[in-house]
Parts: C-alpha cells; structure tokens; sequence
C-alpha cells in the first residue's frame, strides 16, 4: 500500500492528498462489489418461525443469541439455546392466542432491545399476529397515537418500560393517548387499554410461566 502511495505522487506530483488512494483496483473491486453481493435464495414456500424451527431441529443446544437479559436474569451477556428460546416463544404464543392474538392481529412490542425482545418478536408471530415496533424512548403521546393509528389490540412490553409513560385515560398528566392525528374513518387518541381496543400485556408478568 506504501508503494501505491509513492507510485501515485510520482505520476501525478500535482495530486492533492484527499485524491490519493490506499487501494488498488482489484482491492477497490472486492471490497464495493464481492464483499456486497448480498443475494440469496430464500425458501418462499416457508415462514420464518419455520425456518427458525427448522433450525432448532438441527442445532437444539446450539447457542441462538448473546444479549442483555432485561427481566429473567438481569444480565449484560446472558445466552440462550435454540430450544429454550424456541420453548419460550411457543409458550408466550399461547398466551398470545388466549388473549385473541390471530392471524393479522396487530401487536404492538416495546422493549428495550434485549433478550426479551427476541422472544416477544417469535411470539407474535407464532401466535399469528404481526407485531408492531416501538421505541421505548419515543414520547407517550406518541406511542398510544402509533398504537391507534396502527389498530393495534394488544401491546406487548414490561413494567419497567411503562412506568415512562401515563396511561391513556387517566386525568393526571397530559393525556398520551390525545393523539394528533388518526387513521382515516378512525377517531384518533382511542386507544385506552380496557377501555376501547387495546390491552397491555406485560411480558415480566407472563415471565413464571415462560
């Protein structure tokens, strides 16, 4: 890379710096587009907590993911297998289902990224639902209008989580569940857990019996 320099200054002394380059031609190609060919065939004709099952079969006690554990364990670096992590999402799909989560039920899932979080995505989708992400930093009035505006039935999330947030319906602080604005044909700001459409689940409640 040295003698790349040097070959380049010599050519061209008049080069400016920020013109010169550390890499050759074939290195420039390898890195822009060898390394970017990305493209794989997908099995169309499976979903994807199928294909995650698939690969429980084959590696079971294989380690599935390395994360912070935000409820069970209280861990920076706590891992899990393929089948634990398989077993604990079955179990919450089952309680998902119990709860009316079917095929297009919106979820709405807010954790921190974390352990959980994994298991809470496979859950929703076992059970059949399509899960719905939201970022635990946002503002609550934010939060209940994208739950709203989403048609979101259930949201899914910890306690630790949503002591941020008021709950909509309550007269003490502003109101998160005022939304700005709605779906169209939809009345905005309705989602009030109990009361119209939507249930909080808390995943660190479910937890024993995952």
């Amino acid at each position: 890379h040295f003698n790349l320099l040097i070959d380049q200054v010599i050519e061209n002394q008049e080069l400016d710096t920020r013109d010169l380059t550390l890499l050759s031609e074939e290195e420039k190609n390898g890195i822009l587009h060898e390394l970017n060919t990305t493209m794989a065939n997908y099995p169309g004709d499976r979903t994807i907590h199928r294909l995650f099952e698939e690969q429980v079969e084959k590696t079971p006690n294989n380690i599935a993911i390395i994360g912070p554990s935000v409820i069970a364990f209280h861990q920076l670096a706590f891992q899990i297998s393929y089948r634990e992590l398989n077993e604990c999402s079955n179990r919450l799909a089952w309680k998902l289902r119990n709860k009316g989560v079917a095929c297009d039920t919106i979820v709405g899932l807010m954790m921190e990224r974390s352990l959980e979080m994994i298991i809470g995505i496979l859950g929703i989708i076992k059970a059949g639902g399509a899960y719905l992400p939201l970022e635990p930093s946002y503002p609550g009035k934010r939060i209940f209008s994208i739950l709203d505006d989403g048609e979101a039935v259930i949201l899914l999330t910890t306690g630790a989580v949503m002591k941020r947030f008021p709950l909509p319906g309550r007269a003490e602080p502003p109101g998160p569940g005022t939304a700005a604005s709605g779906a169209p044909g939809r009345t905005a700001g309705k989602w009030q857990p109990g009361k119209v459409n939507g249930e909080i689940v808390y995943l660190d409640r479910l937890w024993p019996g995952l």
